[in-house]
């Protein structure tokens, strides 16, 4: 056939069929779905045709990634508070009510040590007592725990008396027995409430200890513990403090043994603890004086049985 003839019919038809042969054989046989572009492109493009289907084989496709929704936790804002033991342990409470109605101051340290209960006010023509009571409720506590009973009889206080309808409320509380009132049973359940392990009543007299047959000027201990000790280190520091010799002195009255009728025998005679009686004198003294000097006997007391240190607080 030359080069001016055109193929036949025939030609054309087995030359179609050998080409298709030929593929088949060297490529194997098409999957149901490929075209012969996919088969015979190179495997990149292969791949990202199949990952992404309707994509342009041989093109780079940006996919922006959807953000992972961010979740913001806010803490609470706090206010950085300050709370020492005595301001968590510092409160209060009233025995009985009306015109017999009086509070009881108590600070606990939070920290192990013995219980000291102060009484004042027991009579009423004695008020330094009382006003150095209120200010022995406010000291802070080193150890243990301090509680105050400023104003043991109000309605003598309320009165300027000794007593009340004829009745010291300091002979009211008999060794072996139950206190013989109301007010009385009100302060000893202050004593039992607390567990008390040293009590200090605060008093006053007319007269001076070994001088007149008065009892001011003196501390009188209990027969119990170290009471006698601790009065006479306490006395003489005090004596020390104000330059107190002669009459003014203080000095240690009789050790009180555990039979009688008043509050701190009682608590020698039925609680074996320890147990003074403060008194200071009327003659020739300002109450701001009896008040200064009681509450420095005190402090010594309470230093002394480990309640309290360092330098006494400035009366309030």
């Amino acid at each position: 056939m030359g080069p001016s003839s055109k193929p036949s019919a025939s030609t054309v038809l087995v030359l179609a069929v050998t080409v298709l042969v030929t593929a088949v054989v060297v490529t194997g046989p098409l999957a149901v779905g490929t075209s012969l572009a996919s088969r015979f492109a190179p495997a990149e493009f292969a791949a990202t045709e199949a990952s992404t289907p309707g994509e342009r084989p041989g093109t780079t496709q940006t996919t922006t990634p959807t953000p992972t929704p961010t979740v913001t936790t806010t803490e609470p804002t706090r206010t950085p508070t300050t709370t020492t033991a005595t301001d968590d342990r510092r409160y209060r409470y009233t025995l009985r009510e009306g015109a017999n109605a009086t509070t009881v101051h108590v600070s606990d340290s939070g920290r192990p040590g013995p219980t000291v209960v102060v009484v004042g006010g027991q009579h009423g023509n004695e008020p330094a007592g009382a006003v150095a009571a209120r200010d022995v409720a406010t000291w802070e506590v080193e150890r243990g725990t301090l509680v105050v009973v400023p104003e043991a009889n109000p309605r003598a206080l309320d009165n300027g008396t000794r007593e009340v309808d004829g009745r010291d409320l300091n002979a009211q509380f008999p060794v072996g027995d139950r206190p013989t009132s109301r007010q009385a049973r009100a302060i000893w359940s202050v004593l039992v409430r607390h567990d008390a392990d040293v009590v200090v009543d605060l008093h006053s007299s007319d007269g001076i200890y070994g001088v007149d047959g008065g009892v001011g000027q003196a501390v009188f201990p209990t027969v119990t513990g170290d009471a006698v000790p601790h009065a006479e280190t306490a006395i003489a520091r005090v004596n020390d403090e104000y330059r107190l010799d002669g009459p003014r002195s203080f000095r240690r009255g009789n050790a009180m043994g555990r039979s009688g009728r008043s509050l701190t025998r009682k608590v020698a005679g039925d609680l074996n603890e320890t147990a003074y009686i403060v008194e200071t004198t009327k003659r020739n003294t300002t109450r701001r004086t009896r008040v200064e000097w009681t509450t420095s006997v005190t402090w010594e007391v309470l230093r002394l049985h480990g309640v309290v240190s360092g330098e006494r607080p400035a009366p309030e």
